[in-house]
């Protein structure tokens, strides 16, 4: 947690010196397993801020929005409300739409680049 923080504060301007990694959030499977909730929703709602910020100075920042998609659905795991639950896995369904579009819109432009030479 505290690396992630340190990074964020070095570069503010930068996307990618935002988004968290998961060895930094804690988020892997096998790290999550030994933390409690309290964490859990800790590193989570931390993950959300690096990613939202990195999301406002790109927004079409994909790894950015597919992390954030894999947050929702672990706050989902979590979230005890079914209709909260239901809202969550909603918006990272949207979000994992819009990561597709995204990549599949950067894969035509490369092919159409490649094309043009």
């Amino acid at each position: 947690m505290e690396a992630l923080n340190q990074r964020a504060s070095r570069i503010r301007t930068t996307p990618r010196a935002t988004t968290p990694s998961p060895s930094t959030t804690g988020t892997r499977p096998s790290a999550t397993r030994a933390l409690n909730d309290a964490t859990r929703h800790e590193y989570i709602n931390s993950g959300m801020e690096a990613v939202n910020k990195a999301i406002s100075i790109k927004p079409d920042y994909l790894e950015a929005i597919v992390y954030k998609g894999l947050l929702l659905r672990l706050d989902a795991i979590m979230e005890k409300d079914r209709k909260r639950q239901a809202d969550l896995l909603k918006e990272a369904d949207a979000l994992r739409d819009r990561a597709k579009a995204l990549q599949k819109s950067k894969t035509q432009g490369a092919g159409d680049w490649a094309s043009r030479v």
